[in-house]
């Protein structure tokens, strides 16, 4: 280790008996992070940025439309239903069976259609909210995207 290198806190790999990071006072807290009272300077964050990747939690991938439908089946009720129907048609009761299997088709179709929209609006309500905080970089107060965020920012 060199004479004038600061010394570093791997807040991550600490020893279970010492101190938690929030029970440290700011300065050590900064020290370990390699920061200080001025916060990041802006290259420093830039390569951070890079270097531990966006501040966000990954994103839910939407299902396909197809798989939004079939799973409209898989409750145990409308199996029933669909039993029921294959009965019916076994047993020649047209009649039943086209209402039983109407009345699932529907209630898959209405659950569907919900289920789109409901997706859908919590992707659109995703885009629109944009957070911000406000963070110190080179000693100056700015308002940055949360996912700029990086270890050590103040």
């Amino acid at each position: 280790m060199q004479a004038n290198a600061e010394p570093s806190i791997d807040l991550a790999q600490t020893d279970r008996s010492q101190h938690r990071y929030w029970s440290r006072g700011a300065l050590e807290l900064m020290g370990g992070l390699r920061s200080g009272p001025q916060g990041l300077g802006g290259g420093e964050a830039e390569a951070r940025l890079w270097r531990h990747g966006a501040n966000s939690v990954e994103d839910h991938t939407q299902d396909s439309a197809l798989k939004l439908l079939l799973r409209q089946f898989g409750s145990p009720l409308v199996l029933i239903l669909v039993f029921a129907a294959l009965i019916s048609l076994v047993a020649r009761e047209w009649v039943d069976a086209s209402i039983i299997l109407a009345i699932v088709l529907g209630s898959a179709l209405l659950g569907f259609a919900q289920e789109q929209r409901a997706s859908t609006a919590v992707a659109q309500l995703r885009q629109r909210l944009a957070l911000t905080v406000r963070v110190l970089r080179d000693g100056a107060l700015q308002t940055i995207a949360a996912r700029a965020l990086v270890p050590g920012d103040v």
